[in-house]
């Protein structure tokens, strides 16, 4: 299962990234902050499950 998370990866404690591992392919943003829209459609692609920010605005 491919996880695509609109977050970096240091937001996240050692805990949770173990947990989230076991999911399969995890992936995260490399960059605080807005992404064009064209790069969040490329990150996602192809994806079984977004992770997204709670306060995220489209």
């Amino acid at each position: 299962m491919k996880v695509s998370i609109f977050l970096t990866k240091k937001v996240f404690t050692e805990s949770q990234l173990k947990k989230l591992e076991v999911l399969g392919d995890v992936q995260f943003t490399t960059v605080d902050g807005e992404m064009p829209i064209e790069e969040c459609i490329a990150f996602a692609k192809d994806s079984d499950v977004l992770g997204l920010d709670p306060s995220w605005r489209i």
